[in-house]
């Protein structure tokens, strides 16, 4: 499971979604329905490795933003 989704957020029912990535389409399918609800949409996609890649990257992007804006930098260096 993967997806631009915090915690925090989905505990006060914000809307929110995640990508269920798995090989066997029978587990996607029951794991998606699972973890759907009125505010929290799970997609579903076969690409294991691409989404492990992909929230890996996410997260020292992220480090890297927050290291910045500790730094007391501006908008410049967290945007690409």
């Amino acid at each position: 499971m993967s997806g631009p989704n915090l915690a925090r957020e989905i505990a006060a029912e914000e809307p929110t979604a995640t990508v269920i990535a798995c090989a066997t389409p029978t587990a996607r399918w029951a794991l998606q329905q699972a973890c759907t609800t009125g505010y929290f949409r799970s997609y579903t996609n076969t690409d294991v490795i691409g989404c492990e890649l992909g929230g890996a990257g996410k997260n020292v992007i992220a480090l890297a933003c927050g290291i910045a804006a500790g730094m007391g930098f501006g908008d410049n260096t967290r945007r690409r």
